[in-house]
């Protein structure tokens, strides 16, 4: 931890100490200052977890109660909000601002510790430039003793839990957020929270609705939750955040020209989160909004647009229904690019985030001095079609490695103009995700004839065998139609098969 922030850490805890800022309420019911232990208890809990989630819940709670106006989700919104003195503090008395400030101010702290950051940005000066005292006066009035208890307990949690959290960086437990299509990038399409179980299920009901009343058939987005935000797919075809406590709609987004994907989108943020980015096809195009305002992100691509069916020989296939994975600053993606005569064929790509600019490019259909150019007819990378990814697509973080599930070639009922096994049809291939390098593949069927298609990304997971971890192990199901069905346990490093 740098001197700067752990002298500011000191001065936040030195205020409680010395009564600078001196947690008064006067005659406070006890509700309140439960409220206010209630609030350091989980604040402790969570900074010794390292949950993160949890620090900003209990930022927005602090916020609201010192009447903020709007939703903030991050510590540069706040601190801008409280130096511009844009945040509205009649609600309360002073000395009942002191508290929660400080609280808010600690809480900001924790979020910036768990993070890594080295510069949270706050200091005990705010509290004045706040104008929290109405005068002078208010800072010699004397405590309750029991929210001097109050308040030495927050400094002792405060001061504990901050130096659990740096000396042990606790990992923050997986799966607990839906910020993901499908749950996370490694397609477990899975969840660790435990509020739901199967004894209350039962008792659940229905909080809130949000009608789509010109959606017909089949409606199969996938949602996204960031924060306390839900992304669906609204009426008019349009991306439309919702609270998601209460479900009122917070901004909707219809893009020109066609719907986002059927089956769902793509969230990225910044390191520090100051940029938050929504991506999505629509028609040809890959476009990108800003995830808290819906409006266009008019820097990326061509005024906010990627034209995906440029290629170098001829014209490629455009964005799949199915979200692509978002892999730090890169976005990658299969393509749709149709079954018959003619299709184009289904290069996987990775774009720059920021710049939508194309930073690799895997051909499914081999070029000359490219693996598996020799499994086809001469010359075929000129005219062959198909190869896609059209459904999801797989990434472990850790190592980098994206695992794409690869489609028939064209025609997909017939192969007599393309003898050879066709490489990568019907194959799971594994790529560099930095590079698009090929690791290995996994040829599933040679040379197809049946659309037996791979669709679904394979579901990464540690097995154990008598108890004992057998490697890094890659379970995945391959969805070859919906009543063929066939499955296998490989390392996902080699491909292997497990014994």
């Amino acid at each position: 931890m740098s001197r700067r922030l752990s002298r500011r850490l000191a001065i936040v805890t030195l205020a409680f100490v010395t009564g600078t800022v001196s947690p008064s309420f006067g005659q406070s019911s006890p509700t309140a200052e439960q409220q206010i232990l209630r609030a350091d208890t989980d604040r402790f809990k969570a900074m010794v977890n390292g949950d993160v989630a949890v620090l900003e819940r209990l930022l927005a709670v602090e916020l609201s109660y010192i009447g903020t106006t709007g939703r903030i989700q991050d510590k540069h919104a706040v601190l801008y909000g409280i130096r511009s003195g844009k945040t509205k503090y009649s609600s309360i008395s002073p000395s009942e601002r002191q508290v929660h400030v400080m609280g808010t101010v600690a809480t900001v702290i924790g979020v910036a510790v768990l993070r890594g950051e080295e510069e949270p940005g706050v200091d005990i000066g705010i509290i004045d430039r706040m104008g929290i005292h109405q005068n002078r006066s208010e800072r010699n009035r004397q405590p309750s003793q029991r929210l001097m208890r109050a308040s030495g307990f927050f400094t002792l949690t405060l001061s504990i839990g901050l130096v659990t959290v740096i000396a042990q960086s606790p990992a923050r437990p997986p799966y607990i957020t839906w910020s993901d299509y499908g749950g996370s990038a490694d397609s477990m399409q899975y969840s660790a929270l435990t509020q739901i179980t199967k004894n209350n299920v039962a008792q659940l009901q229905r909080a809130w609705f949000h009608p789509v009343p010109d959606r017909n058939g089949s409606f199969n987005f996938n949602p996204l939750v960031v924060d306390n935000i839900m992304y669906v797919l609204g009426r008019k075809n349009s991306i439309t955040a919702l609270d998601a406590a209460t479900g009122a709609v917070i901004w909707s987004h219809v893009p020109d020209g066609g719907s986002p994907g059927a089956r769902g989108i793509n969230y990225w943020e910044s390191n520090d989160r100051s940029d938050r980015r929504l991506i999505f096809g629509v028609g040809a195009t890959l476009r990108e909004i800003d995830a808290r305002t819906g409006n266009v992100i008019t820097s990326f691509g061509d005024n906010g647009r990627v034209n995906m069916r440029v290629g170098d020989l001829r014209p490629l296939g455009g964005p799949s229904g199915t979200a692509g994975r978002v892999f730090e600053n890169l976005f990658l993606t299969g393509s749709v690019v149709g079954e018959t005569y003619g299709s184009p064929p289904g290069d996987l790509r990775a774009f720059d985030v920021i710049t939508g600019k194309l930073v690799w490019t895997f051909h499914t259909i081999p070029y000359p001095g490219e693996f598996g150019y020799d499994t086809w007819p001469e010359g075929a990378y000129k005219w062959a079609g198909g190869v896609n990814t059209w459904g999801e697509i797989s990434i472990d973080k850790a190592r980098g490695i994206a695992y794409f599930p690869l489609g028939s070639p064209t025609h997909d009922s017939y192969g007599g103009d393309r003898p050879g096994n066709n490489l990568f049809g019907n194959s799971l291939v594994a790529l560099d995700a930095r590079t698009g390098r090929r690791l290995w593949h996994f040829q599933t069927v040679h040379h197809d004839t049946w659309d037996y298609d791979l669709t679904t990304g394979p579901k990464l997971l540690t097995v154990r065998h008598n108890g004992r971890r057998a490697g890094h192990q890659n379970g995945f199901r391959l969805r070859v139609r919906p009543r063929h069905r066939c499955a296998a346990v490989a390392d996902r490093g080699t491909a292997r098969s497990a014994k």
